[in-house]
């Protein structure tokens, strides 16, 4: 079957219960010229089956029923429910709601099939009675849980906890927004329910932590705070239009009445893909356990020039793995937020629903989300907490420079006080002699974090999930930058950081080669980028214009190089202690037949039964400068439905 690539609209007219109705319009200009009090919309695509174009339906006329259900794979459906089989004879659409698949059934024969086979595989759905356009009756069926009960008590006992009273609103807030989540989901779809079940102990780990003072009442409240915004933009937005569909409302007006659950579907799929590889990896474990070896330990100096230990790969050491699943990060989109991490919590920006394969609204954005989460673990091993006076005066002894590390994690931690040192030299100009690093230590540590957080997380980013491809990465990130307003102040900033992340592939080079070759090479990309045009803000031309000037001023040049150098030492480290050839295969294998180059046999807005069976080798495959909306629909469809089990 085929999608339309061309949207129709499907609108609720929802003044009263005597003034129900529903139409199909052709566009959105044509939906505002009818618009009421109580009008809510949704795009919707018509499928069609052998190539035919599908005839539109432009009204509804007579008796008939509107079937809406899912979460569901539509190929599944329309293979075991014999009525859909030819959508050239049936009208049916997909949808971007939980409820992705929408029926018109011309008589009762044809709705109790649908019906009987919706009841046998459990898969929720609600009809609307229709003569002509008016809405008669309403039924629908969801399916209980019967462990839901016992997941209520266990949020129960969290609000039974005792917290501070400037925590009481918040945690209230939390318990009745995941209260909400937690019966819808459970209602429609179990695998975002048991996602959400298992954060509880988190939760609940949390608000104890506090009711000892073991963790202070400002950090849980962040927490709450963040995880309260996520949950309730998630449920509000992927739990609209499910039964009943005229008593829920999505805030995301485009898609009012049936909201965007199959996208918020697709988004947690991917993430919970890609963390659950990383998960397995543990590397924050084996990050902690460098501090237990203690053979063979190099010093400052072959780190940073043996280019044999640039071969190290994490994964080859054994450790005690845990036997805890990471808990899925809570993920929603924002028009605000756009793409933005916190520990327990990841968003996409709004505008990805609709353009999720161009790449400027570019869905695998979310990984460098995702690195941001796991470096800021890694980091807590690694990067010295400046509040704290024995990690202060630990690494002003690991700082210095005759300092012999006894084992691997101290080594790991010169080479990056090393690096963050020379970033704050470089920055300032002025020199860090060995007498002044106890005292200026806390303030270089507190000024560089942010900076050297970002060069790490853009290195793991390129590693991972570029697989050190340039070309794909620079073009990557920079259109995804150039949606964002206002940065041109920071343009700079952005052109070390992917001059820092591609490095990783001149490591081997002279220290005198790497700068020069890394500069032509972002050159010659950007040069390409803005001769394609497309971005949606020139930011591309600012960056060659300063590329311009550093090849015109020698100081300039020279001041900006040793910048570059000092954080080239960040990159080193992240590919000595934190990257693995043997994950980076892990993360790209596909257990579909023919993956990355082969899903030209799944053709675009086809929906079949062909699996996906890596997410990151898929999107690769179907990324575009300027998709259409439907287009970005069927990708979503395709990770949600279609994607093999997770990892």
């Amino acid at each position: 079957m085929q999608a339309e690539a061309r949207a129709q609209y499907l609108v609720l007219h929802n003044l009263s219960e005597a003034k129900r109705s529903v139409e199909i319009l052709p566009d959105l200009s044509t939906a505002l010229l009818g618009w009421g009090v109580g009008t809510r919309l949704s795009p919707i695509w018509r499928l069609r089956g052998d190539n035919k174009s599908a005839p539109p339906v432009s009204k509804f006329t007579g008796a008939s029923d509107l079937i809406f259900l899912g979460p569901v794979r539509v190929a599944r459906l329309s293979s075991e429910v014999r009525a859909l089989a030819d959508p050239d004879k049936i009208s049916i659409w997909v949808t971007m709601g939980c409820f992705n698949v929408v029926v018109r059934s011309p008589n009762s024969k044809i709705t109790a099939e649908i019906k009987t086979w919706a009841e046998t595989e459990k898969v929720p759905f609600e009809i609307w009675h229709l003569k002509g356009t008016k809405i008669a009756a309403v039924a629908h069926t969801v399916f209980s849980n019967s462990d839901l009960q016992a997941t209520m008590s266990e949020l129960a006992t969290i609000g039974k906890l005792t917290v501070d009273a400037a925590l009481r609103v918040t945690l209230q807030e939390h318990l009745a927004v995941t209260a909400t989540v937690l019966a819808r989901s459970a209602a429609i779809y179990p695998l975002a329910y048991s996602d959400f079940r298992s954060t509880l102990t988190v939760t609940k780990a949390l608000v104890q932590a506090a009711e000892r003072s073991e963790l202070h009442t400002l950090s849980l409240q962040s927490r709450l705070v963040s995880a309260n915004a996520a949950i309730s933009r998630f449920s509000s937005q992927a739990f609209s239009g499910i039964p009943p569909i005229l008593s829920t409302e999505c805030h995301f007006w485009i898609h009012s009445l049936l909201g965007t659950g199959s996208a918020n579907i697709a988004l947690a799929r991917l993430v919970g893909w890609v963390q659950k590889i990383l998960g397995e990896a543990d590397l924050p474990e084996r990050i902690s356990n460098l501090e237990r070896q203690t053979e063979n330990v190099p010093t400052l100096a072959e780190l940073t020039e043996n280019p044999n230990y640039l071969e190290r790969d994490p994964l080859s050491e054994k450790i005690t793995k845990s036997d805890s699943p990471p808990v899925p990060l809570i993920t929603y989109f924002s028009g605000r937020d756009g793409f933005s991490s916190h520990l327990q919590t990841l968003s996409a920006p709004l505008t990805a629903i609709a353009e999720c394969n161009s790449y400027r609204s570019n869905l695998l954005t979310v990984t460098h989300e995702i690195a941001h989460i796991l470096v800021a673990v890694l980091m807590t091993d690694l990067y010295p907490d400046f509040n704290d006076s024995q990690q202060l005066e630990m690494a002003a002894e690991i700082a210095r420079s005759r300092f012999k590390s006894r084992n691997w994690l101290e080594a790991a931690k010169q080479l990056l006080l090393e690096g963050v040192i020379g970033m704050s030299q470089a920055e300032t100009g002025v020199e860090v002699r060995q007498s002044e690093l106890k005292e200026r230590l806390p303030e270089i540590l507190r000024d560089c974090r942010r900076e050297a957080q970002e060069i790490i997380v853009h290195t793991l980013d390129f590693w991972y999930f570029y697989r050190s491809d340039p070309d794909f990465y620079v073009k990557s990130i920079w259109h995804s930058w150039c949606t964002i307003p206002e940065i041109q102040d920071r343009v700079p900033e952005y052109l070390m950081r992917t001059l820092c992340a591609v490095s990783v592939t001149l490591l081997r080079e002279t220290p005198e080669n790497r700068f020069p070759a890394a500069l032509r090479d972002i050159k010659r990309i950007l040069g390409a980028l803005r001769a394609e045009g497309g971005a949606t803000r020139d930011y591309i031309a600012v960056a060659l214009d300063y590329i311009q000037q550093l090849e015109c001023d020698a100081e300039y040049r020279r001041v900006f190089e040793q910048q570059y150098s000092a954080r080239l030492l960040l990159v080193r480290m992240v590919v000595i202690f934190m990257t693995s050839e043997q994950l980076s295969a892990q993360l790209y294998a596909d257990a579909y037949e023919g993956g990355g180059s082969g899903y030209e046999r799944k053709p675009t807005l086809s929906y079949d039964l062909i699996p996906v069976g890596n997410p990151l080798t898929f999107f690769r495959a179907h990324l575009k400068d300027d998709p259409g909306e439907g287009e970005s629909l069927w990708v979503l469809h395709s990770l949600a439905f279609d994607l093999m089990a997770d990892g």
